[in-house]
């Protein structure tokens, strides 16, 4: 089985391209905080190569940024190329099958003056509940 499932945050902005034949594409990397500290006390983080196709290509175009948290879900595909040198280059890369923006444009600019402002505050009184409330 060949399964990646991701969220992590786009390293730069979308540059929508389309291949010689009219496919649209984009390729970014996800920046993916690991889960766990490394022998310094620091959390590490994976840089992941990403390509998106078609209109899941767009909509991350015209609805995200750099910097945006998104969810992705594809295969791992490597591949490999000529380098100046004259020896073979290899590139691991996500391809995209599923992607989800977990946040929006507006969400990853400054906050407004109408962000704070608590959109529940007429519903009465926060009430706190227990961890074991169904025991």
């Amino acid at each position: 089985m060949n399964k990646f499932i991701g969220i992590g945050r786009l390293t730069n902005d979308i540059e929508l391209k389309e291949t010689n034949n009219g496919k649209l594409y984009t390729k970014n990397s996800l920046a993916i905080k690991n889960d766990f500290k490394n022998v310094n006390g620091q959390y590490d983080t994976e840089f992941i190569n990403i390509v998106v196709w078609g209109k899941s290509a767009e909509v991350l175009c015209n609805y995200s940024s750099k910097g945006m948290q998104i969810a992705i879900e594809g295969r791992v595909c490597t591949r490999d190329y000529d380098k100046n040198d004259g020896t073979k280059g290899y590139i691991t890369e996500v391809i995209c099958e599923k992607i989800k923006l977990l946040e929006s444009k507006k969400d990853n600019n400054k906050k407004t003056e109408t962000d704070d402002i608590d959109p529940y505050a007429e519903f009465g009184e926060q009430i706190d509940v227990e961890d074991n409330f169904l025991d």
